[in-house]
């Protein structure tokens, strides 16, 4: 914690000595206020951006090791944010943007080693994660191509069901990230329920989003409501680096 310049040295003291962190990844420039209301008793909310400080790049050393040292000790109670590269969500062709999949894949990881860190050190509750992304293909079509998937007898063989079930290149443009190969293994071995929402609540004019949520024990109704009423439409920049409206979700 020492190599980390943007932290306080109260800052350090309080993680240091926080039981749960609240681990906010891509967070925008100006904060969630929501999301601070929970940063109180053992509790600490640690919202990151490189647009904030560069300091706090997911991909530098300094940070990447101590949230990786927070997951191990079982402190990580919550994994969130919006990952950036937007504009591949479209399904326009091209490839993906090598750095917004690495952050997106650390942010898997990081989930993955606060579950196993939890488990450990004999926390009986797990680890929260949200991973908000826009949605792809409407949810009528990804229902349409389920159906299919489900009358193909064959679950391994080329083509098919296979692709559906083992995803594409996760570098492909051309289809949605929640079909690609590193969210379908990511959603089969984290039991991931997807759920759209509708962002017309907050100024939106389409179903602009997919929200994904793992240890929450809400019915998806109960969910799409909250974050109908309180997600802000996400920028339309290329690179979009802020999620706002997480959270809420997070205090309800």
């Amino acid at each position: 914690m020492k190599q980390i310049g943007w932290l306080t040295r109260a800052q350090r003291r309080k993680l240091w000595s926080s039981k749960r962190w609240i681990v906010h990844l891509f967070a925008g420039v100006e904060g969630h206020w929501q999301i601070m209301r929970l940063d109180q008793g053992d509790a600490m909310d640690i919202e990151l951006d490189s647009a904030r400080c560069a300091g706090q790049d997911l991909l530098r050393s300094e940070t990447w090791r101590m949230l990786l040292w927070g997951a191990v000790m079982g402190k990580v109670d919550v994994v969130m944010g919006g990952p950036p590269d937007r504009v591949h969500q479209h399904c326009r062709g091209g490839e993906r943007d090598t750095k917004a999949l690495q952050l997106i894949a650390r942010m898997m990881w990081l989930f993955v080693v606060a579950q196993v860190g939890r488990e450990v050190h004999g926390y009986q509750r797990d680890v929260g994660f949200i991973l908000a992304y826009p949605e792809g293909i409407s949810k009528q079509e990804r229902d349409r191509r389920d159906h299919e998937v489900e009358q193909m007898e064959d679950a391994q063989r080329v083509g098919g069901r296979s692709r559906a079930y083992a995803g594409v290149s996760t570098v492909n443009a051309e289809v949605s990230f929640w079909d690609t190969r590193l969210w379908k293994f990511f959603q089969r071995e984290a039991q991931a329920q997807q759920i759209s929402f509708d962002q017309g609540a907050m100024g939106g004019h389409t179903i602009d989003a997919n929200v994904t949520v793992t240890d929450l024990a809400w019915p998806s109704s109960s969910i799409r409501a909250v974050l109908s009423g309180f997600v802000t439409p996400p920028s339309k920049s290329p690179i979009a680096s802020g999620t706002g409206g997480l959270g809420s979700m997070a205090v309800t």
